[in-house]
This record gives structure tokens, C-alpha cells and sequence, in this order.
């Protein structure tokens, strides 16, 4: 179906709204790696996926492979409930928020307290009518009200119990139907019950039971295998293990059992391999002397016997290898352990001159990124100068340095209280199961809402951020409560700060940090997250939109991918989006919106596995080849490898001039890596900006190096890389993934 080259998405979603398909439709696989099954439309610029009455929007360009109606594709299992529905009168038309609702009865029935445009409460009273594998639909009886649930909204028992209403229990047909559609839906252990019963109740229908059976096993054994890949992809290894175990003790499905062997062998020899280290380095420190090995290599040593783990057991590589070697000797063993430990494997050495050296040169390297004073930085950075220690292989030793060490129990909340000169703000952080501060982990920074708290955001990701290994985070004042989010400068210099802090004190991938918000932690979360695109891997929205800044900055998300997730009786919200959204699916950007028809505001948190799924795939890439920026506030300053240092006058305005009629026009920037390693930079309503240079992005010692700002070359030839500009940049943003080496300053 093909629309007109303008339309919305709340238009789609209308023209589709009878449309309740019972199949998957078609499968879309998007350049990131997301997967999408529904039925597809598409305009000139966006494509509108629905499944039910869930409509996702993105970009056509964003697109990597369609399959229409996969042939290897099972039909799904459904049931549908006859209900006398109203056909006119009173109509749900906005949804502000959700009271108590009651259970499902075993008719698919309920009341449900919704608050209305007035904020009163009014009871509506539901019936499912559509059951799906995946959803259900859900209609008013005393008002004209659609709206759907994904079928993990509704407790299993009162599903089961309507499933079992609508099924004879004497029809084997029927009984059947139920059991593979619990199989479909993923609902393992009521669909073991239900063949189990089967069995007793039908002795002829063995054949057919047996068939479903096997195929609950391998549904069963896949999603199990893929959770454990998952587990240890995040360094979550005990929950692998304990997957593992369970699964071969009960017996995976024969053809499923080399996979399981094979994923068993393998932890085998990663649970080997670091006891073999922990073995090797605890016997050579006890046959050598400090003579022999230095105390700091010592120190080194003795910290891997605490800390080697499966997420590090490959920095030991050399030295698992020398293991059998005959020329292998205690000294040797410790001086490759430690060097292995402290730069990577590809730099470990055998000598202890060096074991020694890589030792000191990382306590120097500590001493300068957590300085707590300018002073003391300067004096770590001279003595590490002294030591002769370079950029390129402080470069190579950062990545690796441990974080702080941290007391907390698993699920257990930290409360950081961060004070400066310039401001305060508190965060609370719970950590992922398996935290390692060897390894960095994925973090998830929430923001709250007016009437919601930080506790309350943890409580809404903690099971989300256990899944992907994440750490979590939620600040309890980037937003205060008495004036909501007021899109000013002070906000986003507590939400940098926040960021930095987090980033230093715990282990934490930096190109994998995502931002979330919901109601008005969403509005915040657009702002602070468009106006610094450079600092997150994605932008999680729930009932949020972007407003005020944001809406000009559309120049800022080429590589900033973005969730967003609303009802569409979500008030203005669906316009406001649809309206922004047709820039950004024009420019191709990573935007995906999700929006649900009959419902408004709430927590979607069903929706979380999908958002999961998306985390899973998103990846910053620091210092992309080609690069836009746009800002017209003076927090809002780096954009990738370029920074604002000063605009011209007028080219900003403060938060609380802003003009909603009359729009800013705000200052641009736009940098690309063109051939012959020529970095070409245009600008408008700036001063002054700064070029970050790492070796990702250019060649420093290339002699055809060419730096041009608005066409005029400002550089040519090679630069020198700055031991001074590389620590305190990360001193400074505790940012371990984006190593700046040199900053060139350039005026326009």
C-alpha cells in the first residue's frame, strides 16, 4: 500500500486500524541488526510496520532486507471472543494516565480505571476480543474504546484460564490448539502441563503429542542457547554456566545437543584456562624474589590472581602459551602475566625490565585520570613524561585500567552524592549481576518525571539492565521536582557531570551508554540527549517528544538512534512526533517510533524486551568519518571530534527567551574525513571551535595531512600526538573510549 508522499503516522495507523492481522507478516531486518515481523506500508521516505494495533515508523534508508510472508513462517494459533460492543457513544479519546485495574476474569473481562482529559478517574469496562501468540485485543463495553496488550501484560493464570474456557475440554483438536499456541507464545511450562494432560486424557493422540513435545524442546532449547550466548556476550558467565548445566542434566533435543556440547566445551575451557593462570601466577610469585620481580610488577601480579575473569582471561594469553614451553620460568611467566595484564596481549613481554616498567607507567597513568586537583595532575603528568611514557601506549594501557573497587552487594542501591564548586547532584546506581570492574559494562541513565522518583525508574530498568549486563543509573536531581525539566544550562552541566562521574568511578563501556526517560524524564532525555549526541549510544523515549532546542537540532542525530515509544491518546504528543519525524525519516537517520493506538500515557513496560533487543545492537562510534552539529545554547558544544569554544553574537539564546513562534536558527557545524586524510570543517554563527584528533579518525604522522575550516587550510603535515591532551581529557570526562590525542584550535 502506498500512501502519499506526505503523510503521518497517526494517518497510517488510522487507515490500518481495522487491520488485526493473525500472522507475522512480513520480516524486516534494519542496518542495525533489529528485527521487525508485521504488516508493511510504506511513502516515499518512511515505512509503517503494524502488528495489531502497534504501528513502528522509521526511515526507508534505514532498511537492510524485507522477506514478505517467510515460506518456513508457521501460522499462528488464534482465538477469537464474541463480545456485543457499543458502536457509538462515548469515546475514549485521551488517556492520561492508568488506576487500579482488575484481573481478567475466565470471560477475557475486566474494569479498568483510566484518568481522563479532567483528571477524574473513570471505570471502563474491557473484553478481549483477539488472541495472538504475541498480543491481545481489547475493546470497551460501555465506552467505544480499542486498545491492545502485549500478551506478557497479562498475567499467565488469567490468560490460561480464558484460553481454557474457549477450549472443549473432550476435543483433542481443541486441546491441541491450546498447547501449540502456549508453545508459540513462549509460555513453556503451562504448554508442558497441557501436553502432559493430553496424554493422560487422549492415549491415541501420542503421535501428535510427541510432535509438540519435540517442538517445545527446541523452542525451549533455542531460546535457552541464545540466552546464554547473550549471558556471556555480557560477562554475566554464572548465569551461562547455570543455563548450561540445567539443560544438558534434562536432556536438549538430539539435534540440539552438539551446540550445547559445544557451548559447554567452551566454558570448560575458559573455567581451565583462568585456574591454570590463577595456578601459574601464585606459584612463580612464590619461587621468586622482589630482586627478581620488582614489587610494582609484584602488585600487578598479585591483582590478576584477584581479578583474572572470563571477561580478561585473554590478556593471559602469552602466558598460557608459554606454559609448555621448556624455556618457560617463573620471571618469564610474570613478566609476560604482567605486561599481558596492564597493555593486552599483543604487547605482552617476557622481560622483567618491562614487566617492571608497564607496571609503573600504569600506577603513573592512575595517578594522573583519578587526580583530584589540577596539581596533582601536573605532578603525575610530569613524572610520567620522565618515565618517557607515550601517548600511543598510554592509549593502549587506559582501555584496561581497572575501575575503583565498589562495595555493593548484588541488586543492592549506591547512592553517589557529586559536589563541585560549581554544583551538586545525586545519582543512585545498582549494579548488574556479575559486575566485573575488569570489564566494561553497558549503563542505562534514566531520568524521572514530575510526580515520579529515581527509585521508581530503577525499579521500572532494573530487570531490563540485568539482562543486557548494564549499569544502571538515575539521578535524583537533573530534574527537580517542584519545577519540572526547564531545559536550561544548569540541568545539562548536572547531566555532563553525571555522565563523567559515572563514567570514573565505574566500569562502564562508554560507547554503550544509553539514555532514558519517561513523561517528562522523556522530554529531558530528547533535549539533553539531542543537544550532546556525541556522549550516548542511543535515546530511549517513553511518552516523550522533543520540544523547544531539540526541535531545530534534527542536524544532530545522523548518528544518534533513537526509541521512541507513545499511545496515540497520548494528547499532542503522536503530532508533535509525526511532524519532527518527517525531517529526520527524509535524512535517513536511526529514528524508530513505536506507537500504540487506543492507549496513552503509562509505563509501556512491556515493551522493555523490544527495547532489549535494540540495545542490543546499538554501538557509539566516537570519531565518525562525517559529522553534523547544530546549537543555539552554550551548553550544548561538542558534536564528535568538533567543539564549540565561542559563537558569535546573537547565534544563541538563553532557555528562558525562548520564542516557541518565532524559532531560533541555530549555529551549524559540519566535518568530514575526505582523501588524502584531509579533514574538511564548515560552520556558521561561531567564533572559535576546537578539532579533536585521535588515530580512529586520522593518520598524525601522514605528511599530506590537511585541516581546512570554511575552506581555508589552517594545518598541513604531520601532528604530534599529546601525552598532556590524552590523559587530561579523560581525567576530565572519565570517557575510556574516546582517546583524544591532540586538539587544534581554529578561529573562523
Amino acid at each position: 500500500m502506498l500512501f502519499g508522499r506526505r503523510v503521518s503516522i497517526v494517518f497510517c495507523l488510522s487507515i490500518l486500524f481495522s487491520s488485526v492481522a493473525s500472522s507475522r507478516g512480513d520480516q524486516l531486518l534494519l542496518k542495525d541488526g533489529f528485527e521487525i515481523s508485521g504488516n508493511v506500508s510504506s511513502t516515499e521516505f518512511q515505512v509503517l510496520v503494524t502488528e495489531g494495533l502497534r504501528g513502528y515508523t522509521f526511515s526507508s534508508k534505514q532498511v537492510l532486507k524485507i522477506d514478505p510472508n517467510p515460506s518456513d513462517q508457521e501460522p499462528d494459533e488464534t482465538y477469537s471472543l464474541n463480545e456485543s460492543l457499543p458502536k457509538v457513544g462515548r469515546r475514549i479519546d485521551f488517556i492520561q494516565g492508568h488506576g487500579k485495574a482488575e484481573p481478567f476474569d475466565s470471560f477475557g473481562r475486566r474494569t479498568v480505571n483510566l484518568i481522563n482529559r479532567d483528571k477524574k478517574e473513570i471505570a471502563v469496562h474491557q473484553a478481549i476480543t483477539s488472541i495472538t501468540p504475541r498480543y491481545l485485543i481489547v475493546d470497551g463495553l460501555n465506552y467505544t474504546w480499542k486498545s491492545m496488550l502485549l500478551l506478557e501484560e497479562m498475567p499467565t493464570d488469567q490468560l490460561v484460564s480464558v484460553l481454557k474456557r474457549l477450549t472443549k475440554s473432550d476435543s483433542l483438536p481443541d486441546r491441541l490448539k491450546l498447547a501449540h499456541f502456549l508453545i508459540q507464545a513462549k509460555l513453556f511450562s503451562p504448554a508442558r502441563t497441557e501436553l502432559s494432560s493430553i496424554k493422560k486424557e487422549f492415549p491415541d493422540s501420542m503421535d501428535r503429542v510427541t510432535k509438540l513435545e519435540k517442538q517445545l524442546s527446541e523452542t525451549l532449547s533455542k531460546q535457552a542457547l541464545a540466552v546464554v550466548k547473550h549471558a556471556i556476550s555480557t560477562g554475566q558467565f554464572r548465569t551461562a554456566r547455570k543455563i548450561t548445566d540445567e539443560l544438558l542434566r534434562s536432556g536438549p533435543p538430539e539435534l540440539d545437543i552438539p551446540l550445547w556440547q559445544s557451548t559447554k566445551e567452551s566454558m570448560d575451557k575458559i573455567e581451565g584456562d583462568i585456574a591454570r593462570a590463577r595456578e601459574m601466577i601464585s606459584k612463580s610469585l612464590a619461587k621468586t624474589t622482589t630482586a627478581g620481580v620488582p614489587p610494582a610488577a609484584r602488585k600487578v601480579a598479585e591483582e590478576i590472581v584477584t581479578l583474572v575473569s572470563p571477561a580478561n582471561i585473554n590478556r593471559l594469553e602469552p602466558l598460557l602459551a608459554l606454559s609448555d614451553q621448556p624455556d618457560s620460568t617463573p620471571v618469564r611467566q610474570l613478566s609476560l602475566a604482567v605486561t599481558g595484564w596492564v597493555a593486552g596481549p599483543k604487547l605482552a613481554q617476557q622481560e622483567t625490565e618491562q614487566a617492571k616498567q608497564f607496571a609503573e607507567w600504569r600506577s603513573l597513568l592512575q595517578a594522573c585520570v583519578h587526580a583530584t586537583s589540577e596539581e596533582n595532575f601536573e605532578i603525575a603528568l610530569d613524572k610520567a613524561r620522565a618515565a618517557k611514557l607515550t601517548p600511543e601506549l598510554a592509549a593502549a594501557m587506559i582501555p584496561l585500567l581497572p575501575a575503583p573497587a565498589v562495595e555493593s552487594k548484588e541488586g543492592e542501591t549506591i547512592t553517589v552524592d557529586l559536589k563541585t564548586d560549581a554544583l551538586s547532584v545525586t545519582y543512585l546506581v545498582v549494579l548488574p549481576p556479575d559486575y566485573d570492574r575488569t570489564r566494561e559494562h553497558a549503563a542505562i541513565l534514566t531520568l524521572h518525571g514530575v510526580g515520579s522518583t529515581a527509585e521508581g525508574q530503577l525499579k521500572f530498568w532494573q530487570n531490563a539492565a540485568a539482562r543486557l549486563g548494564a549499569v544502571l543509573v538515575a539521578p535524583t536531581n537533573i530534574i527537580e521536582e517542584k519545577k519540572g525539566y526547564e531545559y536550561s544550562l544548569d540541568e545539562h552541566a548536572r547531566y555532563l557531570a553525571v555522565l563523567a562521574d559515572m563514567r570514573r568511578r565505574f566500569s562502564i563501556d562508554s560507547n554503550r551508554i544509553f539514555l532514558t526517560g519517561h513523561e517528562i524524564g522523556a522530554f529531558a532525555a530528547f533535549d539533553l540527549g539531542i543537544s550532546h549526541p556525541d556522549e550516548i549510544a542511543g535515546l530511549i523515549s517513553i511518552c516523550g517528544v522533543p520540544q523547544f532546542y531539540s526541535q531545530y537540532y534534527w542536524r544532530n542525530l545522523s548518528h544518534l538512534p533513537i526509541y521512541a515509544v507513545d499511545g496515540r491518546l497520548n494528547g499532542d504528543n503522536p503530532a508533535i512526533m509525526s511532524d519532527y519525524l518527517d525531517r529526520v525519516f527524509r535524512n535517513g537517520d536511526p529514528t524508530l517510533s513505536v506507537l500504540y493506538l487506543g492507549r496513552g500515557r503509562g509505563w509501556y513496560e512491556s515493551e522493555l524486551p523490544h527495547i532489549v533487543e535494540w540495545i542490543k545492537r546499538q554501538k557509539r562510534d566516537p570519531f565518525p568519518v562525517k559529522i553534523e552539529g547544530a546549537s543555539a545554547r552554550h551548553s550544548d558544544k561538542r558534536f564528535y571530534w568538533l567543539e564549540v569554544d565561542s559563537f558569535l553574537p546573537n547565534a544563541t539564546i538563553a532557555p528562558k527567551l525562548f520564542d516557541k513562534k518565532k524559532g531560533i536558527k541555530p549555529a551549524k557545524l559540519m566535518g568530514e574525513l575526505t582523501r588524502g586524510n584531509t579533514l574538511s570543517i564548515e560552520t556558521t554563527g561561531l567564533e572559535s571551535l576546537r578539532i579533536h584528533l585521535s588515530p580512529p579518525l586520522i593518520q598524525f604522522d601522514d605528511p599530506k595531512l590537511t585541516i581546512k575550516v570554511n575552506r581555508k587550510t589552517i594545518h598541513e603535515g604531520p601532528i604530534e600526538p599529546e601525552l598532556a591532551t590524552l590523559l587530561s581529557e579523560v581525567r576530565r570526562t572519565g570517557d575510556r573510549a574516546r582517546l583524544v590525542m591532540r586538539i587544534i584550535p581554529a578561529k573562523n
